[in-house]
């Protein structure tokens, strides 16, 4: 039997099916976004230890929730993040897994952590009892302008911290930290036996011995090939194929009886609404044309409206660039790093040296 595409083989086909799954379990590691999707969700305890080895300290999760979708701005648009967790110092953390190493998106870091502020603001009710809340930013395979290490920055300026943080984790073999390699090693390893942490070691041991049970009901396997699974025996396949002919020779009998009647009926119908729609065109053609005229005015107002909040947000936005500039002169970081992490360019960075 053929797959469509839109859901599992039958039949015959299931062993295959389940073979090619196993092999999709056996082929991946922890850096994959559905492998730490399920790792998270079944195991906080291995969260907990990736979170404590960055920052150097125990952190112990009450919660945890993975593909966390929150919406902002007004037209709602959403991020996703792979996990969202509260821990009992009262912090907020949301840890985002990335492979790609070719560069640092500047622009999604800073949307990730005010979408995460505005989280923050709304679980501490007001502005004065935000919970502290901290972004992680792991790239697995290195990152093409930094060097392996752990990279932190609070929000506010010196003497005004506020109670955000961003760690941009960047993982690799070429590093002296201890840490950080057996990080780098246990997450992009394929081999559950090599992975030096007792903890990761046990759980990606347990999820590849489980595959063929995860390949007929785990959430996780349904994400890894975007369909619908459901195993069908063969012996079931065979009795619905025979009803299913029986059944098609009975319906093909009533159809074409009421194909004759239909045809009689629609032949007079048409006739019928052929005026109608002749008399109802007329109609929305004025409506139509009194409309586009409100419409009109109503967009020339809105895109004067528009216009005013955009600039008053470049100018926001641009006063923030240039805050953290300052911040991040004044700690003696490269220029280079200043630019790439504010967006500005080397004349506005010698104003602020000047």
């Amino acid at each position: 039997m053929e797959n469509s595409g839109k859901g599992p083989p039958v039949g015959l086909e299931t062993k295959r099916w389940k073979k090619k799954l196993r092999k999709k379990i056996l082929e991946s590691c922890l850096a994959d976004d559905e492998v730490f999707e399920w790792v998270a969700r079944r195991h906080p305890e291995v969260l907990e230890k990736i979170i404590s080895k960055i920052k150097r300290q125990d952190v112990l999760l009450m919660s945890i929730q993975t593909q966390k979708r929150v919406t902002y701005g007004p037209d709602n648009e959403a991020v996703r993040f792979d996990a969202y967790a509260e821990g009992f110092d009262g912090v907020l953390y949301v840890v985002e897994i990335q492979q790609d190493a070719s560069k640092a998106p500047i622009g999604r870091l800073e949307t990730y952590m005010a979408v995460l502020t505005i989280e923050a603001l709304g679980s501490g009710k007001s502005c004065y009892n935000m919970l502290p809340h901290e972004l992680v930013f792991i790239y697995v395979r290195g990152l093409a302008s930094l060097k392996p290490g752990v990279y932190t920055s609070s929000l506010g300026m010196e003497g005004f911290r506020g109670k955000g943080k961003l760690h941009i984790v960047v993982l690799g073999p070429d590093t002296d930290d201890p840490v950080l390699l057996q990080l780098w090693k246990d997450f992009t390893e394929v081999d559950p036996s090599k992975i030096e942490d007792d903890l990761i070691r046990e759980v990606m041991t347990g999820l590849k011995k489980d595959g063929e049970e995860m390949a007929e009901m785990s959430e996780f396997i349904q994400k890894a090939f975007g369909a619908e699974i459901e195993l069908v025996k063969a012996e079931k396949d065979a009795e619905a194929a025979r009803a299913l002919a029986a059944k098609d020779v009975e319906n093909a009998k009533a159809l074409a009886a009421k194909d004759a009647e239909n045809a009689k009926a629609l032949a007079a119908k048409d006739a019928e609404n052929a005026k109608a729609l002749a008399a109802k065109d007329a109609e929305n053609a004025k409506a139509l044309a009194a409309k586009d005229a409100e419409n009109a005015k109503a967009l020339v107002a809105k895109d004067a409206e528009t216009a005013k909040a955009l600039a008053a947000k470049d100018a926001e936005y641009n006063q923030m660039s240039i805050a953290n500039a300052r911040a991040m002169l004044d700690k003696g970081y490269p220029e280079a790093d200043v630019m790439q992490f504010t967006g500005l360019d080397s004349a506005a960075i010698a104003s602020l040296r000047a």
